[in-house]
């Protein structure tokens, strides 16, 4: 609008000039003096509006940036509100599990100061094992097996602890059972490992050597096989009994888990080939019962050698010695006719003893092939008998000795003492009297020595 003015205002001008004719540099003076004032504030208008547009460009700028800011801290908000309720929830979360292991604690607390003061004999559906020996020392120390159960629980009491069932006698004679045939898997183990028997380990320190102990690297030890009585006092049933003892060893071993992991069995070949003796006493049966275990022990590593003979003959060297061992069998029964009559059992039974003559023959065969240490591992057997009895062992066969040393040497022997059985032969000593002696001289004599 104002520029409309302006241009009206010019043309008005010039259409003057036209009119009057005037100068133009005067007229041009008045219109600028005129229009000046205008023009000024057009320019200001101007400079105005274009300072109006950089301030509304700026504020949209700044509404931009507001808006940027606006979300962004709306997304921090919205981050903080999230974060803050994960936060609780931690928090509740593990303020309940707090609460629980407080809870678990109390309980095992509670239940372990009941369990020392109330014990379980059985733990799943089996007795305990501290039970299970606590049984073996109360038998072993003499106990009833009836009484056991009880004085378990007397025990318990004394400590001031509770235990919930009696032990009854079949469960305790149970124990018992199971512990022995333990023990005896365990015999078995070491016979199985061991190299001999022996009766005695002797060790003395070298002393050349400045050596005043004694080390070694083994240890000799008493194994338990069993307590055993036989049917009859006789050298047969004893070793009968020793047989079963070695029986009831391989059986026990050669069944256990402990032979199937190890890879090993036991056998009575391997027994008697470590045996080197037996402890007996002085009767007459039990030194019978060593001498028969001696030849028992001999008798059966021959003819263990005998079976490993017989698999390397051929069959016609073999059926010739059945035939030669069965002739010599029948002459010795009668006649060889004899075999016709035979039944087929009776046959049977003939060959069966035959064939066991021949395994023996070629063990002896074998035997005498072995060399000095190997028949000393064969024939090694000692006998130990009863060592405080005077008429048995080293004091009657030393006395023997000694008489028979003092008589070759021309030495004067030991004097019989004086006590009230032979007090009559004092006085052959005293008075020198000789002659017959007396009945009573004749006893003390046979009595005191």
């Amino acid at each position: 609008m104002q520029t409309a003015l302006v241009r009206s205002a010019w043309t008005c001008w010039k259409d003057d000039m036209k009119e009057n004719d005037a100068t133009p540099k005067r007229k041009s003076k008045e219109m600028e003096n005129i229009l000046y004032p205008e023009l000024r504030s057009i320019r200001q208008k101007k400079a105005l509006q274009s300072q109006v547009v950089v301030v509304y460009q700026t504020l949209e700028q700044w509404e931009e940036e507001w808006k940027a800011e606006k979300e962004y801290i709306s997304r921090l908000l919205d981050k903080s509100n999230t974060s803050r309720n994960h936060f609780q929830h931690e928090y509740n979360k593990l303020h309940k599990q707090i609460a629980r292991f407080r809870a678990q604690m109390q309980h095992a607390l509670e239940k372990n100061m009941r369990s020392l003061t109330h014990l379980r004999i059985m733990q799943k559906g089996a007795y305990a094992e501290c039970f299970w020996k606590l049984a073996h020392a109360l038998v072993f120390a003499g106990c009833a097996r009836n009484k056991v159960g009880q004085l378990i629980q007397v025990i318990g009491r004394t400590f001031r602890i509770t235990i919930d069932r009696i032990m009854d006698a079949w469960t305790v004679g149970q124990a018992i059972d199971e512990a022995g045939q333990a023990a005896l898997i365990q015999a078995g183990y070491e016979l199985a490992i061991s190299r001999f028997f022996t009766h005695m380990n002797t060790l003395v320190p070298k002393y050349s050597k400045g050596e005043t102990t004694i080390a070694s690297s083994s240890k000799p030890a008493i194994c338990y096989l069993g307590l055993a009585t036989t049917t009859s006092h006789t050298a047969k049933a004893s070793l009968d009994a020793w047989k079963h003892v070695f029986k009831s060893l391989q059986d026990s071993f050669n069944a256990s888990p402990l032979a199937e992991r190890i890879g090993t069995k036991l056998t009575l070949l391997h027994i008697l080939k470590i045996l080197c003796g037996i402890c007996g006493n002085h009767a007459s049966t039990e030194i019978q019962a060593g001498i028969l275990l001696k030849e028992f022990k001999r008798a059966y590593i021959l003819f263990s050698m005998g079976e490993e003979s017989i698999q390397d003959l051929e069959m016609n060297q073999l059926f010739l010695l059945i035939h030669k061992k069965r002739t010599a069998w029948l002459e010795l029964i009668g006649r060889p006719l004899v075999w016709n009559v035979m039944t087929h059992e009776q046959r049977v039974q003939l060959d069966h003893v035959v064939l066991e003559d021949i395994k023996m023959d070629l063990g002896e065969q074998q035997y005498q092939k072995l060399g000095p240490k190997e028949k000393q591992d064969v024939d090694l057997f000692l006998q130990c008998g009863c060592c405080m009895h005077k008429d048995m062992n080293a004091f009657k066969y030393g006395n023997d000795a000694l008489v028979e040393f003092w008589g070759k040497k021309g030495l004067t022997g030991l004097l019989i003492l004086a006590n009230k059985q032979n007090a009559p032969l004092v006085r052959c000593y005293l008075t020198g009297k000789t002659g017959e002696l007396t009945n009573d001289e004749l006893a003390a004599l046979q009595a005191s020595t």
